[in-house]
């Protein structure tokens, strides 16, 4: 029997290694069908869990271009409203949230200027959230495109919102998928010109554009979240007792039982990128109290578990 358990223990882990460097090293084996965190993922979805996820939104990135003042708070609301009014079990916490972490509002840079993805992970378990959403205004700007066949092609300018949205898991802390969405729209001279200038208002098309976009980018966010299953994050053992970084507002009640994986590892890619392995399979939890945003529970038929322990609703 124990030599069965170390087989499957190693068969589990090669797995998880094996599609963790497909994300690392952008291998295309898994393209066309889906991206390897989500495949990940689905090997714990359940159909329903009947938990609610916490989910983080970062304030939009603002383009490097001048923009009018307050376009990008006007964006922010507008994005964050569709978000809420899509139909996934989450609650959704905007930079404006009394209960908003730092790491949300102000998201850490790596020394290359990069998003700390590895800072992000390791943070939102703290606060038990599932996922982060990052937007950002690449440009507003003049595009310009070829209409037209042949000799009778010329060229059309037009006013172009350019948007990228990424999902980053916080178990692995890996992008789970990011979008690149341009929004293009009719524009005229005097559009043209205000929009050089980084003018919203003033151009006809320009906030209906740009908010018809975002309730697009918010239809993406919740393809790429559909994979992702309820997780929760042991954040303290003390005893024989455990606390969870979530509570009554995820939807945990006393009695009920999860699964058990061992921490996450950091691993490192190719070219320097870290993320986190998911653990192995070790056992189960009950949940013994619920708090608002906590709980308590013990470990069942003498699992040792550590801090940092992953848990997920049992199918």
């Amino acid at each position: 029997m124990k030599s069965v358990t170390l087989k499957a223990d190693w068969i589990w882990s090669l797995c998880m290694l094996f599609l963790l460097m497909e994300t690392l090293s952008g291998c295309s084996w898994f393209s066309g069908t889906s991206n390897p965190v989500k495949a990940v993922t689905k090997l714990w979805r359940s159909a329903d869990s009947g938990l609610v996820m916490r989910i983080g939104i970062s304030p939009i990135s603002p383009p490097q271009s001048t923009i009018e003042p307050g376009a990008m708070e006007r964006f922010q609301n507008a994005f964050e409203e569709q978000l809420r009014a899509l139909k996934i079990p989450a609650i959704w916490i905007g930079p404006g949230a009394a209960d908003c972490p730092n790491f949300i509002k102000s998201p850490s840079i790596t020394p290359a200027g990069d998003f700390d993805n590895v800072a992000f992970a390791r943070e939102s378990r703290k606060w038990g959230i599932q996922a982060l959403v990052r937007l950002s205004l690449l440009a507003y700007d003049v595009h310009e495109r070829s209409t037209g066949f042949l000799w009778f092609q010329k060229s059309v300018e037009e006013g172009r919102f350019l948007w990228n949205v990424a999902v980053y898991d916080s178990e692995t802390g890996a992008k789970m998928d990011e979008v690149l969405y341009p929004m293009t729209f009719k524009a005229d001279e005097n559009d043209l010109k205000f929009i050089r200038e980084g003018k919203i208002r003033e151009v006809q098309e320009g906030y209906r554009s740009a908010e018809k976009s975002l309730t697009t980018l918010a239809k993406t966010v919740a393809d790429i979240l559909a994979d992702l299953p309820w997780k929760g994050f042991v954040t303290e053992v003390a005893a024989d007792r455990l606390t969870l970084s979530s509570g009554a507002e995820a939807g945990l009640t006393v009695g009920r039982e999860l699964a058990l994986t061992s921490p996450a590892t950091l691993f490192e890619g190719k070219h320097g990128q870290q993320f986190f392995l998911p653990g192995k399979p070790i056992g189960k939890i009950r949940i013994t109290s619920v708090f608002p945003n906590r709980s308590d529970a013990i470990a069942l038929d003498g699992v040792q578990v550590e801090k940092g322990s992953t848990v997920r609703s049992i199918r």
